[in-house]
């Protein structure tokens, strides 16, 4: 069984993947990769999901 701290630094390990850069130009962002991230959080943080608001 994982502690928080290990679970968290898996979590961050998997986080940082995502190439999130973003620019003043929206073209020269890569806009999929962001909603990929977006699902990533989802996922891994459903009920901090439950409760946003965006």
């Amino acid at each position: 069984m994982e502690t928080r701290t290990q679970q968290a630094a898996l979590h961050l390990g998997e986080a940082v993947r995502y190439r999130t850069i973003s620019h003043f130009d929206l073209d020269k962002m890569d806009l999929p990769v962001f909603g990929e991230f977006l699902e990533f959080l989802k996922d891994t943080y459903p009920r901090v999901h439950e409760k946003l608001e965006y």
